[in-house]
């Protein structure tokens, strides 16, 4: 008995180690710098893990009621952070909106220099067709 004990003590450090590094590691998929990814996509990752989650509470004889008033303050606080962040996104996006507004206002493409074609007979000016 006690060797099943210590066994598993010894085990599920590394193994939830892991499965943490590797949820980090899908997290960070999520930058769009670097992947393009639809949002179903990421609809099948988070379903994913969620029914891999409660497979692992059902084999521990938990349900997802059992859990409920552990996670409940960690759970409020986690949703007051993610709405903090969306705030935080969505401000910066109307911000990146407005200053590409502005730039564009500024940059307006100059009419001093036009493609003008001088010869009569239809050729082409070789100078303006290189750009």
């Amino acid at each position: 008995m006690a060797n099943r004990r210590e066994r598993f003590k010894r085990l599920y450090p590394r193994r939830l180690e892991n499965a943490v590094w590797n949820i980090q590691s899908i997290g960070k998929l999520s930058a769009r710098t670097n992947y393009i990814y639809e949002n179903k996509e990421v609809d099948e990752i988070l379903l994913t893990l969620i029914l891999e989650i409660k497979a692992v509470m059902i084999k521990f004889g938990l349900d997802s009621t059992d859990m409920g008033p552990v996670f409940k303050t960690e759970e409020d606080t986690l949703i007051k952070k993610l709405d903090e962040i969306q705030r935080s996104v969505n401000e910066n996006k109307r911000s990146l909106d407005e200053a590409l507004l502005i730039f564009q206002e500024h940059v307006k493409p100059s009419k001093e220099i036009q493609k003008t074609n001088n010869y009569k007979d239809g050729k082409k000016d070789g100078y303006w067709e290189s750009f």
